[in-house]
């Protein structure tokens, strides 16, 4: 693992729920099917006054979760919002067992929330529903 977004993918490979989507994986995109899921990273920073005594720095990798679901009733509006429910549980108690990140690289936390409906394409009847999710890690310099 080279480098924060294998260890994304490497992530979302092991949630059983999202091998549900058939139509696959995609970075910085999503392939306009329902079935199909996007990871779009939105930024890497330095945590400011994160230095450590051993020359350690703590960096902060935010992503965006995007996933395609069908979903023209209430009823299966409600089961894709649950969807984002049970994901964001899924990645907190990551915290707990940990990830797996490149050489250097220690995991500090993993969050993900503010998972909600986002748009809806009346052509291909699929909603986009988005989940915030972060990694908070020590890196050696």
């Amino acid at each position: 693992m080279k480098t924060i977004l294998d260890a994304v993918r490497a992530l979302c490979a092991q949630c059983d729920f999202l091998s549900d989507f058939t139509n696959g994986e995609n970075v910085d995109w999503s392939a306009g099917e329902a079935g199909s899921y996007g990871i779009f990273p939105t930024g890497e920073s330095v945590v400011e006054g994160s230095e450590t005594m051993d020359g350690c720095v703590q960096w902060h990798y935010s992503f965006v979760l995007q996933a395609l679901c069908f979903g023209v009733t209430d009823a299966e509006r409600i089961e894709n919002s649950a969807f984002c429910e049970r994901l964001a549980n899924w990645i907190y108690a990551k915290n707990r067992t940990g990830i797996t990140l490149p050489q250097g690289c220690e995991l500090v936390r993993i969050y993900a929330g503010g998972g909600q409906f986002v748009d809806w394409d009346d052509a291909t009847q699929t909603g986009t529903y988005r989940i915030q999710c972060g990694i908070f890690y020590e890196k050696e310099q």
